[in-house]
């Protein structure tokens, strides 16, 4: 009888497992600059003056379980950031990450990046945030993939970058971009600091998603949601916290849980102790997602695989993330209503 149990658990497993692979998926925190195709980024340091090989630029740029913390693995963005500062290859990286998530039944996407960490080649705001937006229109004519882009803020940069930022990434609102986004070192730089930007956010219009908790703060995310982030990125902290996580349900604030980049910045430890589960026991609507393909060498069906595998997620656990990611996207009603009716 045991032995039955047990063949049946793993036959459960295995066809979660597949239908991990089959599925429709979401991507809600996916950082462009940390999932460019590694062969784009050997081209242009070639045309830069610099030869690498593919395993060249994987040593650059990859994490690895050596990764001490958030501020370690924020070093491997050198290469990329490098690379990012000219409107034909924002075009292209942009493209091949939409292209290449269609190739694992994504079928919505929301790309995030900096506008103003591009332009120390004489790139404009508007230049950056329209080249990335034809790349993913690209993909989406031939792939049909829908997306949308979310500009980022950067602790380290000073007030009047990110302000000019969100003044030009205002004006795609409804046309490409969807949210903006406060990234970076979390430690150095808490959400506390932030005040005069989230106001600017909100006079903007511009709905909010903040990277908050994945450095142990639970103070980050309590912060984000009382000044009106409707998504928190990670929100790893958070885990424990019974008041802080009845306000993000009651709230629906989204949570967008990127569990390998979690265990390389070291958010997380231990799966008996990755808090996704946790969340969802307390109605709380988290999304599975990549955050940097890359830099991390994954992508969205490895995420959820792993969320099967260590966490125990069953078919109805996916259905239910699944459609947590599109209520808690910036997706359009219309888009939102294709995006229900397309669970397998």
């Amino acid at each position: 009888m045991e032995w039955n149990r047990n063949t049946d658990r793993d036959s459960s497993e295995k066809e979660t497992l597949l239908l991990a692979e089959a599925m429709p998926k979401i991507d809600l925190h996916c950082h462009l600059d940390g999932s460019i195709e590694p062969f784009l980024i050997r081209e242009k340091m070639e045309k830069l003056g610099m030869k690498m090989t593919a395993e060249e630029v994987m040593q650059r740029v990859g994490v690895d379980d050596s990764c001490r913390s958030l501020a370690e693995y924020l070093e491997k963005f050198d290469l990329p950031i490098r690379c990012i500062q000219d409107a034909d290859f924002l075009n292209e990286a942009a493209y091949y990450l939409g292209r290449h998530a269609h190739a694992e039944n994504v079928v919505y996407l929301e790309v995030r990046y900096a506008p103003q960490i591009c332009l120390t080649r004489g790139m404009t705001l508007h230049d950056s945030i329209s080249s990335v937006i034809d790349g993913l229109e690209r993909a989406h004519r031939q792939y049909g993939i829908g997306y949308g882009v979310i500009c980022c803020a950067m602790r380290h940069l000073p007030m009047e970058q990110n302000r000019q930022m969100l003044e030009e990434g205002s004006r795609w609102l409804g046309n490409g971009v969807v949210a903006c986004d406060l990234a970076g070192d979390e430690n150095a730089f808490p959400n506390a600091m932030f005040g005069e930007y989230f106001d600017c956010c909100r006079e903007a219009g511009m709905p909010m998603t903040i990277h908050a908790g994945e450095t142990g703060s639970r103070e980050n995310v309590r912060y984000a949601v009382e000044h009106g982030a409707r998504r928190i990125g990670h929100g790893i902290a958070m885990s424990g916290d019974e008041e802080l996580m009845r306000l993000c349900a009651d709230q629906k604030i989204g949570v967008e849980m990127c569990p390998t980049s979690n265990f390389q910045t070291k958010a997380c430890t231990l799966w008996e102790e990755y808090p996704l589960k946790e969340f969802m026991a307390h109605h709380i609507p988290v999304s599975i997602n990549t955050d940097n393909r890359t830099c991390s060498s994954t992508d969205s069906t490895r995420e959820f695989k792993k969320c099967v595998e260590h966490l125990k997620l069953n078919k109805e656990d996916l259905k239910q993330i699944y459609l947590n990611s599109v209520e808690m996207s910036f997706a359009s009603e219309e888009q939102k209503f294709m995006l229900r009716h397309s669970w397998v």
